[in-house]
């Protein structure tokens, strides 16, 4: 660690060391694009006043969401003002990684106790070093960021006390909700929700399915999509 002045300090840890330095928002090599300095999620998020017209690069959630946001509050989006919301890139550049082998600036992939592993699936640091929130890239949502916080530092205690990791699916030491049934909402008009599995991932990973859809469009102004994959259900809303 080195300070203010440039001195440096050893820290040395008795049990573990977790990663959980986020990530930041990827800007594309493009031309001039850096120049002139476009906005990213936070500082879309942060701007005290709307602008005349907004250029966006991107369409997946932030995009989309901050088109709804200054679309509703009187910008055109087309551009006094550039965002940037093509996705996140992992912030790992510069926290050691190439001591225990891994490459600085690359996402970490970890197990479902969320202990780092080396490329050929072994256990990075000995299994001391763990990875928790945007920087494993299992789910890029602030709530799962939390969950996985909280099952960390759970396993980390339980293992430093001699307890044995319980590591079953849906175990109190492991983040099994990070591939079964994550609730997330985009805030557009309409607004979109979904708790799990698409019907596409699912049959991805090898579950059996059924695909009912249910149009409440006339009784409650929104549509319903549910998804059966074994073993529970995945829920799709739409506007209302």
């Amino acid at each position: 660690m080195t300070g203010a002045g440039g001195a440096t300090t050893s820290l040395s840890a008795r049990h573990a060391v977790v990663i959980a330095t986020g990530t930041s928002a990827l800007v594309p090599d493009i031309a001039g694009l850096r120049e002139a300095a476009p906005w990213t999620s936070r500082a879309a998020a942060a701007a005290s006043e709307v602008p005349g017209r907004l250029a966006i690069i991107g369409g997946g959630v932030v995009a989309a969401e901050m088109a709804t946001a200054c679309a509703g509050l009187g910008a055109p989006v087309d551009a006094d003002e550039i965002l940037v919301a093509i996705g996140r890139t992992p912030n790992t550049h510069d926290v050691g990684l190439y001591r225990v082998g891994l490459e600085p600036g690359a996402r970490l992939a970890v197990d479902d106790t969320l202990r780092v592993l080396d490329g050929a699936g072994a256990l990075a640091g000995d299994g001391w070093l763990y990875a928790a929130g945007d920087v494993n890239r299992r789910v890029l949502l602030t709530h799962q960021g939390k969950y996985q916080a909280r099952a960390v530092g759970d396993v980390i205690v339980a293992r430093a006390g001699g307890e044995a990791a319980d590591d079953r699916p849906w175990g109190r030491h492991v983040a099994t909700a990070d591939e079964r049934a994550v609730p997330q909402v985009v805030f557009t008009d309409p607004e979109v929700a979904s708790v799990g599995l698409t019907a596409a991932a699912a049959e991805a990973a090898g579950l059996r399915i059924r695909v009912v859809d249910y149009d409440l469009a006339a009784v409650a102004g929104s549509a319903l999509t549910a998804t059966r994959g074994m073993p529970g259900w995945s829920w799709t809303r739409t506007g209302g």
